[in-house]
């Protein structure tokens, strides 16, 4: 956070608020942007947050964390495809839904998901 985002707003024309920094990443980047969205050190830089098919394995705790702990001013965008948690090294199966539950309960709202997008699309 400290080195780029600051390299970032010093070298790009950006919005420095919290309501419009967000960190987004797909696998172990998807876990640490979670992370990093409710970590209370960086709750004051983050005000949005994008988790995509988060390697959630790794850090089996991290969904009961968020369902134990208070609401996060925070607003979320989540991703996921239906064969989360298996891979060619086969990590302990988890259910991506157990982490994503736990981030909406645990929080205030969210952005948005696939689904939303999938039934705007067919309403249109």
């Amino acid at each position: 956070v400290t080195n780029v985002q600051s390299f970032v707003n010093a070298n790009y024309r950006t919005l420095t608020d919290r309501q419009h920094t967000l960190a987004v990443g797909s696998s172990m980047g998807g876990l640490i942007s979670a992370w990093l969205g409710w970590n209370t050190n960086y709750t004051r830089v983050f005000g949005k947050i994008g988790v995509m098919s988060s390697a959630v394995w790794i850090a089996p705790n991290f969904s009961a964390k968020l369902g134990s702990e208070a609401k996060r001013d925070l607003r979320i965008y989540l991703d996921w495809g239906d064969s989360e948690g298996s891979s060619a090294w086969s990590p302990p199966k988890v259910d991506p839904m157990a982490l994503i539950i736990g981030i909406i309960v645990a929080t205030n709202g969210i952005l948005s998901t696939m689904a939303d997008r999938t039934a705007a699309d067919q309403r249109t």
